[in-house]
């Protein structure tokens, strides 16, 4: 009981309440035939490979940790944690997405500078970079938790803020039918991912307020990109 994380005041209590039953051997067959066993019975999965072997749910107050520990060491006992194992495979994935959106960002700043000058690169870029950062400041007020999901949601305002500032930055005398369009755009976004913030699951609601706030973000910052004047040549 030490060793899987019980607590010392509760392990006596189990010892002692232990200690004071009378032993009666209970079989296999006996178990499976009894009432008591019927929403458990799923658990016994038999004979396997000339072995017989059984599930054994833990208890979530549990040390993980301490459990994998032990059964490293038993030779016909795996630990299986799927909520564990998955949690590590969203934190890989998550890490190097991080990765490839930094390097996103800094292909997307080369190929502005190499497109327009490196002043206009520079105000073209602030938007869409404003706009994630914004998203990722409102996460944290509220305590949100930054998973993989909310790093997909940063990819798409990046890529759906680049576009707006790129629409506004190549307009000439057709300002009002480019915010016409971008508005439209702004606005089909936002309903159709915006609105997954009123979800019930957490996922999808943390996924929603990201969106939400980086494109509606997005579409306040990309016009102000129209305020740089060409040098007069």
């Amino acid at each position: 009981l030490k060793k899987i994380g019980v607590k010392k005041q509760k392990a006596k209590e189990i010892a002692k309440k232990l200690s004071s039953i009378n032993f009666k051997p209970l079989t296999v067959r006996a178990w499976l035939k009894s009432p008591i066993s019927k929403s458990l019975r799923f658990l016994w999965l038999g004979k396997t490979n000339n072995k017989f072997a059984t599930v054994i749910l833990l208890s979530n107050k549990l040390s993980a940790d301490k459990l994998e520990k032990i059964t490293r060491g038993l030779p016909f006992v795996t630990y299986v944690n799927k909520a564990n194992e998955i949690s590590k495979i969203f934190k890989t994935y998550r890490e190097k997405i991080s990765i490839l959106l930094i390097i996103a960002y800094l292909v997307l700043l080369m190929l502005l500078i190499v497109r327009y000058t490196i002043k206009k690169a520079f105000f073209y870029f602030l938007p869409p970079l404003g706009a994630c950062a914004l998203s990722l400041a409102v996460l944290g007020w509220f305590g949100v938790p930054l998973t993989l999901f909310n790093l997909l949601a940063i990819i798409l305002i990046l890529g759906i803020g680049t576009d707006y500032v790129l629409f506004f930055a190549e307009t000439k005398s057709a300002y009002q039918s480019t915010m016409l369009a971008v508005s439209l755009s702004a606005i089909a976004t936002i309903l159709s991912f915006g609105l997954l913030t009123l979800s019930s699951t957490p996922v999808i609601h943390y996924f929603g307020i990201t969106v939400l706030v980086g494109i509606t973000s997005s579409f306040v910052l990309s016009p102000l990109v129209t305020r740089i004047k060409p040098k007069k040549t």
